[in-house]
């Protein structure tokens, strides 16, 4: 099966299809139509970069050797999700000065007062700065904040990151903190896929899985998922963690929409396979991932 064919059947299952290049005229967005009246739009928050030096071995012995590149084009991504006469937003991007959120939404016509809920992956600048106003208030004034609590009590925990307590605040008699599993508003649900975080969360909507940072160099971490990112605090964890999602998105023909997938962030999972270029013997898994522009794979 091509890549192509691969990649629209994974979009059929989940009922998500592209829409034509007519119905996103906002640069950095993309629309996708679901089934039941859902659809979901692709906003890309910053174009980005990560560079090779961010990214570390966590096995020695890795057996395959290679040349890499100085960087991959990455992407910082929000997602927006509307269904049933809400809107739902996965994470919030960069704070206003660095961030576009806000003006993309205008753009496309989505007024702040219409988000109904924004669900954060973890508490990390990139994910919750778009929270606020340029003025420093709620960016969105009427929207629950859904945080797993233990996200949010390890966010608690540590010095290094209570700085960020300024994005959350306006939101404070508005915070919902739920536990791993529970059912949240849009049918969504939440799964611990900790090691980027303590907490860190995957979100699914049946076949549509909201991972977050499960990867940073797409181009790079679906095939080697062994090498981890240093933002990732538990670097162990995350490896394992990656390849449990990547095995089960694979399997069950997933689409996965992902925090810093390059633009539009989203695509299916194929393999574990072979890789070739194997110096020796190796049980690491290596996959595949198949984006999706305007409906084409590259």
């Amino acid at each position: 099966m091509t890549r192509h064919v691969l990649a629209l059947c994974c979009l059929c299952a989940c009922g998500l299809l592209p829409a034509g290049a007519g119905d996103a005229p906002v640069a950095g967005t993309m629309f996708f139509q679901g089934r039941d009246g859902m659809d979901v739009t692709a906003i890309q928050d910053t174009a980005t970069r990560m560079k090779v030096d961010l990214f570390k071995n966590t096995s020695p012995d890795y057996p395959i050797r290679f040349k890499l590149p100085p960087d991959w084009e990455a992407s910082v991504n929000v997602f927006l999700v509307r269904q049933d006469g809400k809107s739902y937003l996965i994470d919030a991007g960069n704070a206003p000065e660095r961030g576009s959120l806000a003006a993309k939404l205008a753009a496309l016509g989505v007024k702040p007062e219409q988000i109904d809920a924004v669900f954060i992956t973890h508490i990390h600048p990139d994910h919750v700065g778009g929270l606020l106003a340029g003025g420093g208030g709620a960016g969105f004034p009427r929207a629950a904040l859904y945080i797993a609590r233990e996200e949010y009590d390890a966010w608690q925990n540590d010095e290094s990151r209570q700085a960020l307590g300024r994005f959350l605040q306006p939101y404070a008699n508005r915070l919902r903190l739920f536990a791993f599993g529970d059912r949240l508003p849009g049918g969504f649900t939440a799964r611990l896929a900790a090691g980027h975080t303590t907490g860190h969360t995957l979100y699914a909507l049946d076949r549509l899985w909201f991972i977050g940072d499960l990867v940073h160099a797409a181009r790079f971490q679906f095939q080697h998922p062994v090498f981890c990112a240093r933002y990732d605090r538990d670097p162990a964890l995350a490896v394992t963690t990656r390849i449990d999602v990547m095995t089960a998105a694979a399997r069950q023909n997933a689409v996965v929409l992902g925090a810093h997938i390059p633009f539009p962030g989203l695509g299916a999972v194929a393999g574990p396979e072979n890789l070739a270029g194997a110096t020796g013997q190796t049980e690491w898994k290596h996959f595949r991932f198949l984006p999706v522009q305007d409906g084409k794979l590259p």
